[in-house]
């Protein structure tokens, strides 16, 4: 259970920002027609901590933000966002303890449009001691423990997780290793009139190969779940994800699972992603129901001297258990960047998800596109003027459920980094 949080030994770093946010757009309830337009007003204020010393590595990224609605379509409200994932080393490579807080937010209807009176705050808040006892220069024990809660501000998810997990560590060769790991987890929901608690039990081997510009990682066994008053439910287990550094400027990445979730699962393995800078798959629909999700994504992030670049392509499919209902979501992002003299950048970016979805009558099919640019402009060393344009499009086979927007942020920015500001894109 453990997590690496930063790769490479460093004093601790603090970074502040603020700024405002003057937005447009045309079709503010993402409606098919009567549109209406919205000028909002965005104040943001956020830091970020980096730590790593013999006895902690930490990462906090924390950021608040107030939206005033000019024409009042929507309510004026303050979102926060947290990322914060530490590692207290008691006895280095013995006996560790990690904390990790995600705070976010997701959709309350996952099939409706993104507006903001379909969000709402999700909070995932996980820790535990891991131990690592070592019986032979090439083998040793690992037990852990994770006490984890989720929090919806909506909808009515809000669960306890306890786990436990025991491994066995086998280290074949300096860049090879070999676990059988067995994890106990127990689901107990605050609302057991609509959702089922559950004891979730997996046990799986894994394989871990770390080359010069490779790394590799395999998971495969068994999950058992059992569900009070519900079928048990018993299925394979299979995780692999390469990654392949090209170059010192560009890597690559794909992974591939197939296995039982449920939402409170991902939420907790998305924050995760988030903090490792991975691609997080989009979550599934907002039940308490398990499902078999089988998905595959691959990224490419290369830097340039003047630029970088970004591509990913993805897909999930869910299948519920305690319903016929299945999800299915694929597509893709591209962003290509460049930089100028070091003080202005430009972008294009485009964007294509298609959803398919039996939870409705009819079903929901619908492919959803954006596409735009970035311009950005530094005038002092850590203030930075940026405009973005783009559109948004959903095409449904119901027509009555598609619509097009127009959309225009105009931004001032400070902002500290660790990177000393020598780049735009961070």
């Amino acid at each position: 259970m453990t997590v690496n949080l930063v790769p490479a030994a460093r004093a601790a770093e603090v970074a502040s920002s603020a700024g405002y946010q003057l937005e447009y757009t045309d079709n503010a309830l993402l409606a098919p027609t009567n549109k209406e337009e919205e000028w909002t007003q965005v104040l943001s204020a956020g830091f970020s901590l980096i730590e790593s010393n013999p006895s902690l590595d930490g990462r906090i990224q924390a950021d608040a933000s107030y939206r005033d609605y000019k024409n009042n379509i929507f309510s004026d409200d303050t979102t926060l966002n947290l990322n914060s994932n530490i590692l207290w080393k008691i006895s280095p490579d013995r006996f560790t303890w990690t904390v990790e807080d995600y705070l976010t937010q997701t959709s309350v209807l996952s099939l409706a449009p993104d507006t903001p009176s379909n969000r709402q705050q999700v909070n995932v808040f996980s820790t535990g001691p891991d131990f690592k006892v070592r019986l032979s220069p090439v083998q040793s024990l690992k037990f852990g423990g994770r006490y984890t809660r989720n929090s919806y501000e909506t909808t009515d998810l809000d669960n306890t997780r306890n786990a436990g997990e025991l491994g066995w560590i086998y280290q074949i060769s300096p860049i090879t290793s070999l676990s059988l790991i067995y994890t106990a987890q127990t689901v107990r929901y605050d609302n057991k009139v609509i959702n089922t608690d559950f004891d979730r039990q997996d046990a799986y081997l894994q394989v871990e190969n770390r080359m010069s510009r490779n790394i590799f990682l395999l998971n495969a066994g068994v999950t058992t779940i059992e569900r009070n008053n519900l079928p048990d439910e018993t299925a394979s287990l299979g995780r692999f994800s390469w990654t392949r550094i090209m170059s010192p400027v560009s890597t690559f990445n794909l992974s591939v699972a197939s296995e039982l979730s449920d939402v409170g699962r991902q939420t907790l393995a998305a924050g995760q992603a988030a903090s490792a800078n991975q691609q997080a798959m989009p979550g599934a629909s907002n039940t308490g129901d398990i499902f078999r999700t089988n998905s595959a994504s691959a990224t490419f992030n290369r830097k340039r001297l003047f630029g970088r670049d970004s591509i990913s392509i993805f897909r999930a499919k869910d299948e519920y258990k305690s319903s016929p209902v299945v999800e299915e979501r694929k597509g893709g992002n591209i962003d290509m960047a460049y930089e100028f003299a070091g003080s202005r950048a430009a972008s294009i970016f485009a964007g294509y998800v298609k959803t398919e979805s039996n939870l409705t009558i009819p079903a929901t099919e619908y492919k959803d596109k954006n596409f735009g640019l970035r311009f950005f402009s530094r005038f002092a060393k850590n203030f930075t003027v940026g405009l973005q344009l783009g559109r948004n499009e959903r095409e449904n086979v119901d027509v009555l459920q598609s619509y097009t927007e127009r959309k225009a942020i105009l931004v001032f920015s400070y902002s500290e980094s660790i990177n000393s500001g020598t780049s735009l894109f961070k």
